[in-house]
């Protein structure tokens, strides 16, 4: 050491610095389970109930489940970010959906062929059935462009893998807040000319690439967001407060703001208020710790997230032509009826499936 030089301590900064050890993923807790639960049943509840709807807990139910959608990507970009997102393990997980994919398009493709005046041999057919849900081109398995939307997310994964890993959590700030005001632009064009009404969901690839980057910004931030809010001292009643009130905010946002304008749930993803809303439920339930008995049951529930995500659209199916949609006309609180019997049968049948070994090997991506 030179005589009269004190050694440097500086600490040195790690906002540009990409340290794949210092915030390894998180094991499997109880927090991100919740979310997973509440992304499950919001999802449910937003197919089930209608926004329009003369009821006000229906319009309330129908509303504050919008961020379903949000919360799914921000819970995949909060995991995803610290893997080897490289292209083998993109690949993978695209093969891995279509091999999931295939077990549901291909029964009900045939089914269709049986009953259905369609030919065998029409390749285009086959094509719209098998490759169709991914681009919301399915009666009962529309829901599948959540799917599709995710194979373009695993294409960008290893850019955006390297791009983290050459700039660090600076990348995540500049390119969350670039996607934010791309999104906010998109908004601001749906409650105008209805802009993303000429685009299926899969490809409105800005909104989801949005909510993928602030579940994995809040990932890099995790530890920071702990020591600056939560008090373990304190009650959590605040973690479930805060969710709530920016639910009914974001209620009353749809109803006068969005809604008369044409602008429904599923084009407000771009909207400042669905992501401050989205936002804010997911810091303020990773930050919720629940006790023993109720994080047994969460992690239970979740389980349960994929099978779900699918098959509650032939519940609501089902459930539909038990209670025809004249009957709902008549009676606005029946729709609150159809709900219960759609979240009871859909867990129901969930659970029976993934009781099966062979349940649990099919729902595995």
């Amino acid at each position: 050491m030179i005589a009269g030089r004190k050694p440097n301590h500086t600490k040195r900064s790690t906002l540009n610095t990409y340290e794949p050890d210092k915030y390894p993923p998180p094991a499997r807790n109880a927090s991100l389970d919740l979310i997973k639960v509440l992304a499950m049943t919001f999802v449910m509840t937003l197919h089930t109930v209608p926004p329009i709807n003369r009821n006000p807990v229906c319009f309330l139910l129908a509303t504050i489940s919008g961020i379903a959608i949000p919360l799914f990507f921000m819970v995949s970009g909060f995991l995803l970010i610290k893997k080897n997102g490289d292209w083998t393990y993109s690949k993978q997980k695209i093969l891995n959906i279509f091999k999931f994919s295939l077990f549901f398009t291909i029964p009900i493709a045939i089914i269709n062929r049986i009953f259905l005046p369609i030919d065998w041999l029409d390749i285009n057919a086959w094509l719209t059935d098998l490759i169709g849900p991914f681009l919301q081109k399915s009666n009962l398995l529309w829901v599948l462009w959540y799917l599709g939307a995710m194979c373009l997310i695993y294409l960008l994964l290893p850019a955006i893998h390297n791009l983290h890993k050459k700039f660090g959590s600076k990348f995540l700030i500049l390119a969350t807040i670039s996607f934010a005001t791309i999104c906010n632009v998109c908004f601001s064009l749906n409650i105008t000319i209805g802009f993303e009404q000429r685009i299926i969901q899969t490809f409105r690839i800005q909104n989801w690439i949005l909510y993928f980057l602030i579940g994995a910004t809040v990932h890099a931030f995790l530890p920071k967001i702990r020591e600056s809010f939560y008090r373990p001292s304190k009650s959590h009643s605040l973690y479930i407060v805060i969710p709530i009130a920016s639910a009914i905010l974001y209620s009353f946002f749809l109803k006068y703001v969005s809604y008369p304008h044409g602008a429904e749930v599923e084009y407000n993803f771009g909207s400042a208020m669905c992501m401050a809303y989205s936002l804010a439920t997911f810091i303020c339930l990773l930050l919720y710790k629940p006790g023993v008995f109720i994080s047994k049951w969460i992690k239970r529930l979740s389980r349960l997230f994929l099978p779900a995500f699918v098959l509650h659209i032939f519940v609501i199916y089902t459930v539909n032509k038990i209670i025809p949609e004249t009957v709902l006309e008549l009676e606005e609180y029946t729709y609150l009826i159809k709900l219960i019997s759609v979240w009871i049968g859909t867990l129901s049948l969930s659970y029976l499936i993934m009781k099966v070994p062979v349940g649990k090997w099919i729902f595995r991506i």
